[in-house]
C-alpha cells in the first residue's frame, strides 16, 4: 500500500529533479519558449494546493448538519471551481513539461499529452469544459444520516 509520504516524497523528487536541469531556452508542446520546467512545475502545482487548502478552508470546522452547511455551500462551490481550473490548468502544465523536458516526437508527444488527458478529463477537464463553454455551473449534493455525511457535486445546465 502506498502512503501519503510516499505520495509527496515523490512529487518532491519530481520537483527536484525539475529544478536540477540546465538554464536555458526550453520549448512548449506547440515549439513556443516557455519557462523553465522546474518553475513552471513549482507555479502550477503551488496553484493547485493553494486551491485545495481554500477549499478546505470553505468548510465551517466540526460542522456535518446539512442546514449548516447549505448556508455556505455557494462559498464551497466557488471554491472548488477555482480548484477544478488550477487542476486542468496543472495538466496542460505537465504536457508542456514533458515537451520541454524529454524532447519526444510528435507522436510520442501525443500520446503522452493523451494520457495524461486520460487521467485528468474526468476528474477536471469535462467538468470544467462545461462550465466554461456551456453556461452550467456547480451544484452541491450530499447524502445524510446522524452518523455519517457525503457531499459532492454535479454540473447543472441553465435554469429558466
Amino acid at each position: 500500500m502506498v502512503s501519503r509520504d510516499d505520495d509527496l516524497d515523490q512529487l518532491l523528487q519530481l520537483h527536484a529533479h525539475l529544478l536540477a536541469r540546465p538554464a536555458g531556452v526550453y520549448l512548449d508542446r506547440y515549439a513556443q519558449p516557455c519557462r523553465h520546467p522546474g518553475g513552471l512545475y513549482s507555479q502550477s502545482l503551488g496553484k493547485v494546493l493553494t486551491r485545495m487548502r481554500a477549499l478546505t478552508e470553505t468548510f465551517p470546522p466540526g460542522t456535518r448538519d446539512p442546514n449548516t452547511l447549505n448556508q455556505s455551500w455557494p462559498t464551497v462551490m466557488a471554491a472548488l471551481e477555482t480548484l477544478l481550473i488550477a487542476v486542468d490548468s496543472h495538466a496542460d502544465d505537465l504536457k508542456n513539461i514533458v515537451a520541454a523536458t524529454v524532447k519526444p516526437d510528435k507522436k510520442a508527444l501525443r500520446t503522452l499529452g493523451d494520457q495524461i488527458d486520460g487521467i485528468f478529463s474526468e476528474l477536471a477537464g469535462r467538468p470544467v469544459n462545461r462550465v466554461k463553454h456551456n453556461q452550467e455551473r456547480f451544484e452541491c449534493c450530499y447524502c445524510y444520516s446522524p452518523r455519517f455525511a457525503v457531499y459532492g457535486y454535479f454540473v447543472a445546465g441553465i435554469r429558466f
